[in-house]
C-alpha cells in the first residue's frame, strides 16, 4: 500500500516542480501562434534582484521572428512584491498606460515592456515589437497565457 502513495508523491512532486519554473508558462507553440514563424526554447538565466536582498528571478529569453522575454520575480511576500513594484514603476521608463484586468497591477512603460504584479509574483514581458500598439496587444495576449502560472 505504501509504494503506489509514494510513486503518486513523487509524480505530483514532478508536476509542480515542472509548473513552477517560468519558462514554460510561454512555449515556443504558443508565441508562434501569436507573432507566426517558429520559436525556440527559452534560453533561462537568472536576473538579478531589485535590491539586495531579495530573491533572484528568471530570464526566460525566446528567439524567433521576434526576440520575447519573460522576467518572473517571486518574492519573500505580496507586501514586498507591492512595495517594489511600487518602488520601480517609473524608475526606468516612464509609465505610459495602466490596462486593467492583468493580476493586482500592471503597467506598460515607455519601452513598451509590460510589468506586472500577482500577489507575491512580479512579471515582465518584452515582446521585441517596434510597433506600440501591437506591442501592447501581444504582450497582453501572452499574459493572459503566463498569468494563470503565477
Amino acid at each position: 500500500m505504501r509504494i503506489p502513495i509514494i510513486v503518486a508523491l513523487v509524480a505530483c512532486a514532478n508536476v509542480a516542480h515542472a509548473q513552477a519554473d517560468p519558462c514554460s508558462w510561454l512555449t515556443p507553440a504558443q508565441l508562434g501562434k501569436e507573432f507566426g514563424g517558429t520559436f525556440k526554447p527559452a534560453e533561462k538565466t537568472s536576473a538579478i534582484p531589485a535590491y539586495r536582498g531579495q530573491n533572484p528571478g528568471t530570464r526566460c529569453v525566446f528567439s524567433g521572428p521576434h526576440t520575447v522575454m519573460l522576467i518572473v520575480y517571486v518574492d519573500k511576500s505580496a507586501a514586498e512584491a507591492k512595495s517594489t513594484f511600487e518602488s520601480m514603476m517609473g524608475s526606468f521608463y516612464k509609465v505610459d498606460s495602466k490596462p486593467g484586468g492583468l493580476g493586482d497591477e500592471a503597467y506598460f512603460d515607455s519601452g513598451k515592456g509590460l510589468h506586472i504584479l500577482k500577489g507575491k509574483t512580479r512579471l515582465f514581458i518584452d515582446t521585441g515589437v517596434s510597433d506600440k500598439a501591437k506591442a501592447h496587444q501581444n504582450a497582453t495576449d501572452l499574459a493572459q497565457i503566463a498569468l494563470p502560472n503565477a
